[in-house]
């Protein structure tokens, strides 16, 4: 699973093991409005044994296909039809009264059951009700008509923020999927009594974008996220032939230009030509599909990998990430900006040490564990990589890991975030 679809999935699971007064629902596209999920189909959209989609067809070339919606072209697995991939990528929520929500989880596909089949009737809300919504949806609802709905029943609202990247750094976007990202979040901050976020950094990004759309003040609190190791339910599997075991450096991510591919392969070119890999033996892996607007990145790629040195992995599952993580030498996260970088907390928690930019978000999540070199900065990513090439620098950080790194499971963030919901009551509008 992606980062956040990972997220949402722990959350609905928590939901369902944790929280007796949960009722799940649906966000159904055609009639605007929240469904009951019928209890008979459940436990099989949460543990991803199918999905549900309203979709019948994919999107068409006037409609929005933002790099963050499972529509984004290049994406579809090539025999996959489209109802199954669209359905594979949809989600469905959570709804709990008094102190309640409304969660998503990712889902599998599968043939011969439609929405109909699975979804009950609308929701039926009490005023106080409390909806919580993940956030990563923002290209999926009518934003005027979700605040009509929680202002019409008078519901308790508090958002999950990631990030604000596609504000902040609009030069990577379409210019309509700015404009409805943007739509989405002033509406929702209107209508936010309470703002959840990974890192204080985001939550001052929130504070910053409200002030800017003139909306009041913003009330939110920091849930750091975590990258829980569970060795007993995650199947290993076997590296790939041209790897070998602490011969390689990972950078896991999705192929995109915020995350510093350009610059890591500029560092790499620097080692290649002061002959650091080809001595040490040493390889360059990046996990992660390719994403969008990285032509030349894509051509770069090509080339190393045709030159020897580099490995791309466009598909890494969780087993394959698990061997990955457990067998490299270190990580690299070279991002310009992150809502929370979850490869860098699954870095720590296999004890990996990982070099990271010296961004806001990236070093608050990097626990003051990780080696924090300037932003885009090729020439000293090189010098770093070659320092924790040498095992006497490598080690020293992998002691300060063990000393200093505390892991956090699931149940815990759940445990922190559904806390929170209860106790919240207070409306900030």
């Amino acid at each position: 699973m992606t980062g956040l679809t990972r997220v949402e999935h722990e959350i609905a699971m928590y939901a369902r093991a944790n929280v007796p007064s949960a009722i799940f629902a649906f966000w159904d596209s055609p009639s605007q409005s929240y469904r009951h999920i019928r209890s008979r189909w459940l436990d099989e959209l949460l543990t991803g044994r199918f999905g549900l989609s309203t979709f019948a067809e994919p999107p068409g070339p006037s409609d929005i296909v933002t790099p963050r919606s499972p529509w984004h072209r290049g994406s579809k697995p090539p025999d996959a039809s489209w109802a199954g991939w669209l359905a594979a990528t949809t989600r469905a929520s959570v709804k709990q009264r008094v102190g309640g929500s409304f969660l998503r989880a990712n889902q599998a596909a599968t043939e011969g059951t439609g929405p109909e089949d699975v979804l009950g009737p609308p929701i039926a809300w009490t005023p106080g009700d409390r909806l919580f919504m993940p956030a990563s949806d923002w290209w999926a609802k009518d934003p005027d008509q979700f605040r009509r709905t929680i202002e019409a029943n008078h519901l308790l609202f508090t958002a999950l923020c990631h990030d604000l990247i596609p504000d902040m750094f609009p030069d990577y976007y379409r210019d309509a999927e700015v404009k409805v990202f943007r739509k989405h979040w002033e509406t929702a901050l209107a209508v936010a009594d309470h703002v959840v976020v990974d890192c204080e950094p985001i939550g001052r990004d929130v504070q910053d974008f409200a002030r800017r759309c003139g909306l009041r003040e913003p009330r939110w609190t920091a849930i750091a996220l975590t990258a829980e190791r569970r060795p007993n339910q995650t199947p290993r599997m076997a590296l790939p032939r041209a790897l070998t075991k602490d011969r390689f450096i990972l950078f896991v991510s999705t192929i995109e230009p915020r995350k510093g591919h350009d610059v890591a392969l500029e560092a790499w070119d620097q080692l290649l030509a002061q002959g650091v890999p080809q001595e040490s033996g040493v390889t360059l892996v990046l996990a992660g599909r390719i994403g969008w607007m990285v032509a030349g990145i894509e051509e770069r790629l090509a080339k190393l990998q045709t030159d020897g040195h580099l490995v791309h992995l466009p598909m890494a599952p969780d087993a394959m990430l698990a061997t990955l993580y457990e067998n490299c030498l270190f990580t690299i996260y070279p991002s310009r900006y992150e809502g929370f970088g979850m490869p860098i907390v699954e870095s720590l928690e296999y004890g990996k040490p990982v070099i990271i930019s010296n961004a806001a978000p990236v070093v608050a999540v990097g626990q003051g564990l990780a080696m924090s070199l300037p932003l885009g900065d090729a020439g000293a990513l090189a010098a770093g990589i070659r320092e924790l090439i040498d095992p006497t620098t490598r080690h020293a950080y992998q002691r300060r890991i063990a000393e200093g790194y505390r892991s956090r499971s699931w149940n815990d963030y759940g445990a922190e975030l559904f806390a929170l919901l209860d106790r919240d009551t207070r409306p900030n509008r």
